[in-house]
């Protein structure tokens, strides 16, 4: 417990110092050289495909961070430039934003929190013994809430940021 409070207080501690960048939709900047993965990874769920970026130690617990709307991965792009030490970070497009993709049954912004958290929810790991900790800013605050309530054995924790 003192773990997970320690860390949800550096990543809060991190949004303080930092301030939010808010990039609305922009391309992630970085050209491979700081350790964001260029390209978005892809998760496919069921007919959609969620794009997300990771920075950090690849083995160590992971940080999700969820943009709200309007808005993209690349508004935590600061937080992928300069990682937490001993965590990888994960940014994620929300379906419907960003470079995320509807399949071709599917189309516009996925609208529900329950099926915004099933997309999301691959991206949910446990490490060294801790799950996800979960950062929600906006409307990505209900979805973080929705996704430690339908996978708590997944979540470590969760922080948002003006839900």
């Amino acid at each position: 417990m003192q773990r997970l409070l320690r860390a949800v207080l550096a990543c809060l501690f991190a949004f303080l110092c930092a301030g939010c960048s808010l990039g609305f939709g922009k391309p992630m900047t970085s050209g491979g050289t700081t350790g964001i993965t260029p390209e978005p990874a892809m998760t496919e769920g069921s007919g959609w495909k969620v794009a997300w970026y990771r920075a950090g130690d690849p083995d160590a617990p992971r940080i999700l961070y969820l943009h709200g709307t309007p808005g993209s991965a690349s508004d935590y792009e600061a937080y992928l430039l300069d990682p937490l030490p001993g965590r990888e970070s994960v940014a994620a497009d929300r379906v419907g934003f960003g470079r995320s993709e509807a399949g071709p049954d599917k189309h516009g912004a996925l609208v529900s929190f329950e099926q915004q958290a099933v997309e999301l929810a691959p991206l949910l790991v446990e490490r060294g013994g801790a799950g996800t900790l979960i950062v929600g800013h906006s409307l990505g605050g209900p979805i973080a809430l929705r996704l430690a309530a339908d996978y708590p054995d997944r979540v470590a924790g969760v922080v948002v940021l003006a839900g």
